[in-house]
């Protein structure tokens, strides 16, 4: 019998995104990131590597931080795209026990020696997490049993090394100075401990401890419950969720409760506004299991019960989101990791073409009815080539998953193409008209890729930056990059990588430029090749596992061949 799903998740730093994992995960590891705004799906994270995760915090807002559970934490920037920025591991003598964040830093508590719950050393590894780089190393003690947990408080770590004698240590965060100790009578539990303002916050096995930081006091605990504890700060109150259970405010040392929570899927509690939080929702019963991100009110209601529901999607909803998605914007693009579906993937095989898109550009108005009657016989033609496909089955059986995937992206392409017609209509800085970034491509001088370049790269005008990718005349190119300054030149990599990661058939034509900015010899420390690298790496790792269900297609086609 199959175990209840789990989710696990996290909130950016000012509220804006939230990041989910569905447990189990049946292949590899992915990790969805909403929109708390908008509800709607942003980013899909994933990594060609089979891993399960045991965390997920933010740091900042552009940082997602997963423990796994075979010894590494991910680091995927959003500003890079959707594949891994960076990876942590530990040699065969550490273990990762947990990881938190705080000030733009991810600190990790590890534990040297045999991973045998005692005579442990514990030491606290700093990491920046836009570079990758541990920063230091402090010392915190010796662990003393399997309950464990990290938190950073005022300058001060926050340790629980499993003693059965206290229930958490102060720690100097600079020197790693024992400064204090605590003693609670309850031992054990799910392990962790959480800080906000002046609460420190201790889950054990049969109620939630709480501590006051000002009168280094004790105070009435709370009933335990399942699932992660989480705080944040409201109008100078700490509020506390308890699992998916209840909600609790605490002021003048005292918590007291605001609501129960009642809910019949697996949900996640997030911190919201001033009277509401953020609910993600799960339903296995959905269509691939669909996730859902609500706001709630839990502070206004006349008892002390909240019930969140599933909400069903009315067709108001359906037509707001398809007005929504009716263009693809960058800002709303899922980056997609290796066989990753996606919520804009369709299917296209030689029996189903694309038709061609009838959009008004320039000219008068005969040469556009004329081209609308050559369109109108182009679509009878089409209507007849599909009813005759459509009699032979064996004609799309025989597409293999490249091809579809090109015809896929040759749609999507041109598409974009049409949309960039419309919206980068302008004028190049030498005064020529641009209607198309193949045009300026054919005609680009030194002189104006490099102001077009400037501009796009330093007012992030993704259009104009378009236009510039274009060309491919690698001389003019080589020049063009060679006088970039060295944060246009970083900036211009991160924005290659991430059209890389989008469309991975795009790299006939982003490689050139690739090559351009390694060539200029300025790219001198590695980690800011870290990004692409783990993009080629990710999708090589998927190759033999594409050929094997390219073999097993190829079979199957034989088999409809012979029973034909």
């Amino acid at each position: 019998m199959s175990s209840s799903p789990q989710l696990l998740a996290s909130q950016s730093h000012d509220g804006s995104l939230v990041a989910v994992a569905v447990l189990p995960m049946t292949s590899r590891l992915t990790i969805q990131i909403y929109q708390v705004e908008t509800r709607a799906l942003k980013t899909t994270l994933t990594t060609g590597k089979a891993k399960t995760v045991a965390r997920i915090c933010f740091c900042g807002n552009d940082h997602v931080i997963v423990q796994t559970t075979d010894q590494s934490v991910l680091i995927w920037d959003l500003k890079r795209g959707g594949v891994v920025a960076h990876e942590i591991t530990c040699d065969s003598d550490k273990s990762i026990l947990t990881v938190t964040c705080h000030d733009s830093r991810i600190y990790l508590l590890v534990g040297v020696g045999a991973s045998n719950n005692t005579n442990q050393k514990l030491q606290v590894h700093q990491y920046d997490p836009t570079s990758g780089r541990l920063l230091r190393k402090v010392k915190v003690g010796k662990r003393e049993g399997p309950v464990v947990g990290l938190a950073v408080h005022q300058q001060s770590f926050l340790v629980r090394n499993g003693s059965p004698k206290e229930a958490f240590r102060v720690l100097n965060a600079e020197t790693g100075a024992k400064l204090e100790k605590y003693k609670y009578k309850q031992k054990g539990g799910p392990g962790g401990i959480y800080t906000c303002r002046n609460l420190v916050v201790l889950p054990t096995l049969t109620s939630i401890a709480l501590f006051d930081w000002n009168t280094k006091q004790w105070l009435e605990p709370l009933p335990g419950g399942k699932g992660p504890v989480r705080l944040w700060e409201q109008d100078q109150q700490v509020h506390i969720v308890v699992g998916s259970q209840a909600v609790y405010r605490f002021s003048s040392g005292k918590a007291e409760l605001i609501s129960k929570i009642q809910c019949h899927h697996p949900v996640a509690l997030l911190p919201g506004s001033r009277d509401d939080m953020t609910a993600v929702l799960h339903n296995p019963t959905a269509k691939g299991g669909s996730l859902q991100v609500q706001t709630v009110e839990y502070n206004n209601n006349d008892d002390d019960k909240l019930t969140i529901q599933w909400q069903e999607p009315t067709k108001d909803m359906d037509d707001k989101d398809n007005n929504k998605t009716a263009k693809r914007s960058k800002e709303s693009m899922v980056v997609l990791g290796p066989g990753q579906a996606g919520t804009e993937s369709t299917t296209v095989s030689e029996g189903t073409q694309p038709r061609n898109k009838k959009r008004k550009i320039s000219g008068d108005d005969s040469s556009n009815k004329k081209d609308d009657d050559e369109d109108m016989e182009e679509e009878d033609d089409n209507e007849g080539d599909k009813e005759a496909h459509d009699d032979d089955p064996t004609e799309t059986i025989g597409v293999s998953i490249a091809d579809r995937l090109e015809q896929l992206t040759r749609v999507m392409e041109e598409e974009d193409a049409l949309d960039d017609m419309v919206d980068f209509n302008r004028h190049a800085p030498d005064g020529r008209i641009i209607t198309h970034k193949e045009n300026f491509g054919q005609t680009a001088t030194t002189e104006s890729l490099s102001e077009l370049l400037t501009q796009a790269l330093q007012g992030g005008n993704d259009g104009l930056l378009e236009l510039a990718l274009g060309v491919q005349d690698t001389q003019i190119l080589q020049q063009t990059v060679e006088g970039l300054s060295d944060q246009s030149l970083n900036t211009l990599l991160t924005k290659l990588t991430t059209r890389l990661a989008s469309k991975p058939l795009r790299v006939a034509e982003l490689i050139v430029w690739f090559r351009a900015i390694v060539q200029t010899g300025r790219i001198r420390d590695p980690a800011q090749l870290l990004p692409l690298k783990n993009l080629v790496q990710e999708r090589v790792s998927y190759f033999p596992q594409m050929l094997q269900l390219e073999g097993r297609l190829n079979s199957l086609k034989g088999l409809h061949l012979l029973d034909r």
